[in-house]
């Protein structure tokens, strides 16, 4: 979900003109993901890195929003946008449980 968000929101900074702020987060999603690999990877093994490589993504492409005052806006889009599908669901299993 978080590399859908962050392809998304690559298009919105690009036509924003903040390329230097999607470079810096884009750094500290690269720089949380080497961390996170050193520290869980010797104790989880793969499962480690992919633990890694999600909450690196999630803070590079969903957290960072929240950083910067311009992308206030963006970063509620974002959250509706990880909220829906769970909406969703919850609807729909009330829907399936009263037509039985």
């Amino acid at each position: 979900m978080f590399v859908f968000l962050g392809v998304a929101r690559a298009q919105y900074l690009i036509n924003e003109g903040l390329i230097r702020f999607s470079f810096f987060t884009t750094a500290l999603g690269a720089i949380a993901n080497v961390g996170l690999n050193f520290i869980l990877i010797p104790q989880y093994g793969g499962v480690g890195a992919a633990i890694a490589t999600v909450v690196s993504q999630g803070a590079s492409a969903y957290l960072s929003s929240f950083v910067y005052p311009r992308l206030f806006e963006t970063a509620l889009m974002q959250s509706k946008a990880l909220i829906a599908p769970i909406r969703y669901l919850a609807w729909f299993g009330k829907a399936v449980y009263r037509r039985t």
